[in-house]
């Protein structure tokens, strides 16, 4: 770690940052932590994997036991020891794709009830009948056709300028009436930022 503090100081850095595996991490740690004097400039880090690992099991402790174990489990993807696994970090694969299957699930939910919401609301009429009838052909030449592209760009601009802010309003409202939607709501923006 010597030479790495002699580069920094070459380089006219005060600090020098080193990543380590979870490990060697905390032997790292356990060093620095008796020397405080000798590593006062150093930066010591968990890998990007490792982080993410705990970025995983900090969802599983604060969603786990609010329903998102049920909802893996009762669903029949997972086995029940296996979101223990996944939900406490290990199982890193498995972990991201069941995350990701949850975030799709929820989003399909979010989406529906967001329409419905939106008739209630009559705001419906809001779109433009452009975004519907692009939406529609996107969707039926989605794979054929190389002319979508700009067809997806136009529909996408729509999106942003009609449907987004309804959206927001929309969950800004779920959130005022119903913690249960709050929850979730806060699901799934956790689960955004990660697949990020």
């Amino acid at each position: 770690m010597r030479k790495c503090v002699d580069m920094t100081v070459a380089m006219g850095q005060k600090y020098s940052v080193q990543t380590f595996d979870q490990q060697l991490y905390s032997i790292a740690k356990q060093v620095a932590w008796t020397m405080p004097e000798t590593f006062r400039n150093h930066i010591i880090r968990l890998g990007g994997f490792h982080t993410l690992s705990c970025f995983i099991a900090a969802i599983g402790k604060l969603w786990g036991d609010g329903g998102l174990k049920d909802l893996l489990v009762d669903s029949s993807v997972y086995a029940s020891g296996t979101v223990d696994q996944m939900l406490n970090g290990k199982e890193f694969n498995r972990a991201v794709r069941a995350l990701t299957l949850a975030f799709e699930a929820l989003y399909v939910s979010l989406l529906s009830a967001f329409f419905k919401w939106c008739v209630e609301k009559d705001v419906i009429k809001s779109f433009p009948i452009t975004f519907w009838s692009s939406l529609s052909y996107i969707a039926s030449n989605f794979n054929s056709n190389p002319e979508v592209l700009s067809s997806i760009n136009s529909a996408m601009a729509d999106i942003e300028r009609h449907m987004l802010p309804l959206l927001k309003d929309f969950r800004q409202w779920g959130c005022n009436v119903s913690p249960t939607f709050k929850f979730w709501d806060m699901f799934l923006t956790t689960v955004e930022i990660m697949l990020q």
